[in-house]
C-alpha cells in the first residue's frame, strides 16, 4: 500500500509539473514586461551545456518546457530570471543651443542680443588689450607669442608628468580650433565680397569715393599707435552698431537730409569750376605730401576726372589706348609664361602652374 501511494504521488507530480512551469513562466513574463524575451532566451542558450541528447529531448514537450529554466536552478529552488546587460546610449536631457553661422553670431554679439555673452566678449577684449599694453613696454609681438607657447608647453608637461598621459585634447582636433577656422573663413569671405563690391574699379565715382575714404583712414590712423587704435575699435564695435540699431530712424533721416542738401548745392556748381577747384587742391597736395600720399591723391583725381568727363570723351580715350593695351597685355603674357616655366622647371611651387589657362585680355 505504501509503495502504491508513493507511486501515485510521484505520478501526480510528473503530471502537474509541466503546467506549473508554464504558469510560472507566464507570471514572470507579466511581471517583467520590460525584458526582451529573445535576449532572455539567447542568454539561456549560452548557459546551457551541450549534450548529445538535446536532439532526442526535443520530442518530449515536458522536457522542452523544463529546459527553459537555467541549469543552475532546480525545480524546488525559487525561480529567478537573470537580467541581461543591455548597453544603452547615454542621452543628455539638456537641450543644446542651435548652431549659428559665424556672421549671425557676430551680429548678435555686437548688438547685445544676449547681454551675458556680449559682456563676456567685451570684458575679454578689454583684458586682452590691457595685457597687450602691459607687455608692449618690455616685449615685442614675437616674444609675447613665444612666451605664451612656452606657458602652454609647461602646462601640458606638468599634466603629463603627474598623470602619465595628456589630459587636454590636442589643438588639431579641438572644437575651439574648428570654430576659429569657421569664423576666420567667414571674415575672409566678407572681406572678399566687400572688395569685389566696392574696390572693383568699374564705377568711376565709386572708385573716387573708396580711394578718398581709404586715404583719409590712412591719414587718421597714422596719428595713433596700434594699441590706441585697437582700443578705439574695441569700443566702437560694441557701441556704434547698438546705437545705430536703437536710433536707426533718426540717423537715417539726418543722413538723408544732409546728403540731399549736399547734392543740391553740388548740382548748381559749374562742372568746369569743379574741375578747376579739384585740380588746384590736387596740385597743392601733391607738392607737399609724401610719395604714397601722392599716389593716393592721383588715383582720386583720375577717378573723379573720369566721372565728370563725357561718355564720348571716355570712349575716344579708350580707342586711342587700344594699341597700348595690346602691347601691355602681350608683355604681361610673355612675362607670365617665362616665370611659370621657370617655376615649373625647378619645382619651386608644390603645384605646377598651368601656363595656357590664362586668357588674354582684349
Amino acid at each position: 500500500m505504501g509503495y502504491e501511494a508513493a507511486s501515485s504521488v510521484a505520478a501526480k507530480d510528473e503530471a502537474v509539473s509541466p503546467s506549473a512551469i508554464e504558469m510560472v513562466l507566464k507570471k514572470s513574463v507579466e511581471v517583467e514586461p520590460l525584458l526582451d524575451t529573445d535576449i532572455f532566451v539567447s542568454s539561456i542558450k549560452k548557459n546551457e551545456p551541450s549534450s548529445p541528447q538535446s536532439d532526442s529531448s526535443s520530442d518530449d514537450p515536458s522536457a522542452s518546457k523544463s529546459s527553459a529554466l537555467p541549469p543552475s536552478h532546480s525545480a524546488n529552488e525559487p525561480k529567478s530570471r537573470p537580467v541581461p546587460s543591455i548597453a544603452k546610449p547615454v542621452t543628455s536631457i539638456t537641450k543644446s543651443t542651435p548652431e549659428m553661422s559665424p556672421s549671425s553670431f557676430v551680429y548678435d554679439v555686437l548688438l547685445w542680443k544676449q547681454i551675458p555673452r556680449s559682456a563676456f566678449y567685451f570684458i575679454l577684449g578689454g583684458l586682452a588689450l590691457e595685457l597687450m599694453y602691459r607687455l608692449a613696454s618690455s616685449l615685442t609681438l614675437l616674444s609675447a607669442v613665444s612666451y605664451l607657447l612656452l606657458g602652454s608647453l609647461a602646462i601640458n608637461f606638468s599634466r603629463t608628468l603627474i598623470s602619465g598621459k595628456l589630459i587636454v585634447s590636442p589643438w588639431s582636433s579641438s572644437s575651439c580650433l574648428g570654430a576659429s577656422l569657421r569664423f576666420l573663413t567667414a571674415v575672409i569671405n566678407v572681406v572678399a565680397s566687400t572688395h569685389d563690391s566696392y574696390l572693383n574699379g568699374q564705377d568711376a565715382l565709386m572708385t573716387s569715393k573708396a580711394a578718398l575714404f581709404l586715404w583719409a583712414a590712412s591719414l587718421v590712423t597714422r596719428q595713433f599707435s596700434t594699441l590706441t587704435l585697437l582700443r578705439i575699435a574695441h569700443l566702437a564695435v560694441f557701441s556704434l552698431p547698438l546705437t545705430y540699431a536703437t536710433k536707426k530712424k533718426q540717423i537715417n533721416v539726418a543722413f538723408e537730409s544732409a546728403l540731399a542738401q549736399g547734392k543740391k548745392h553740388y548740382v548748381t556748381i559749374n562742372p568746369k569750376m569743379k574741375l578747376g577747384a579739384f585740380s588746384f587742391v590736387f596740385l597743392v597736395l601733391v607738392f607737399f605730401l609724401p610719395v604714397l600720399d601722392k599716389a593716393a591723391v592721383s588715383l582720386i583725381f583720375l577717378s573723379f576726372l573720369a566721372h565728370v568727363s563725357k561718355t564720348s570723351d571716355i570712349a575716344g580715350f579708350r580707342r586711342r589706348m587700344v594699341p597700348v593695351a595690346r602691347v601691355v597685355n602681350s608683355g604681361y603674357d610673355n612675362l607670365f609664361k617665362i616665370c611659370a616655366t621657370a617655376l615649373n622647371k625647378y619645382e619651386i611651387l608644390p603645384v605646377p602652374i598651368k601656363v595656357d589657362v590664362r586668357k588674354k585680355i582684349q
